[in-house]
């Protein structure tokens, strides 16, 4: 499990998902990666806007190479070992 600790400029701990997209997105910084990282959990447990869908191979290939590429930056900045 991934744990975002985010404090603002005003050294504020942002908890919030809406806090915390609204300050990446004003600061541009993060915002791609965290989106990245909720995204790729919505759609592969079925949450997204498809989730009733029945996926293609397609879509199952572009998923694995999604979390290969997550696991590798995960590696590359020790996050999680």
């Amino acid at each position: 499990m991934i744990i975002i600790n985010i404090i603002d400029n005003s050294n504020t701990q942002l908890i919030t998902i809406k806090k915390i997209f609204n300050y990446w997105l004003i600061n541009r910084k993060g915002a791609n990666r965290y989106r990245l990282f909720v995204s790729m959990y919505s759609a592969m447990s079925g949450l997204g806007t498809h989730g009733e869908e029945i996926p293609a191979k397609e879509d199952a290939l572009m998923f694995l190479r999604m979390t290969e590429d997550i696991l590798i930056w995960c590696l590359h900045h020790g996050i999680g070992f």
